[in-house]
């Protein structure tokens, strides 16, 4: 049995995404992640380390309409800075299916953002 996977959602990070995981990768048995943009250069930086990666640039990815923003405002009581037409990031799916990419045989997972350095 693995033990240890780190679960990451990145979007065009190179640079910080490099860091991340050369402070991580020593410590885990496997890196999954989940890719929402489209930067050629960010998977790059993740064969580099072995990871899995699954790119889909539309997970997680809502336009807003009237029934959206209507529901905000009056979630949130006041008038949302976004407008109808804008589109906003949702993070559940992309967490959901990114945590999916993790084979069962692992014991235990840890997540981080790109920007994240282990110490």
């Amino acid at each position: 049995m693995k033990k240890l996977a780190l679960s990451m959602i990145v979007y065009n990070e190179t640079d910080s995404l490099d860091q991340c995981l050369k402070s991580v990768a020593p410590y885990v048995d496997g890196i999954y992640i989940l890719q929402t943009g489209d930067n050629k250069e960010t998977l790059e930086v993740c064969k580099k380390y072995n990871a899995v990666v699954v790119c889909d640039t539309q997970v997680g990815r809502i336009k807003i309409d009237k029934k959206i923003f209507d529901w905000l405002a009056k979630f949130f009581r006041w008038a949302p800075e976004c407008k109808i037409g804008d589109e906003i990031f949702l993070f559940d799916k992309p967490r959901n299916k990114a945590l999916a990419m993790i084979p069962k045989d692992y014991k235990y997972f840890m997540w981080l953002d790109a920007d994240d350095v282990l110490r």
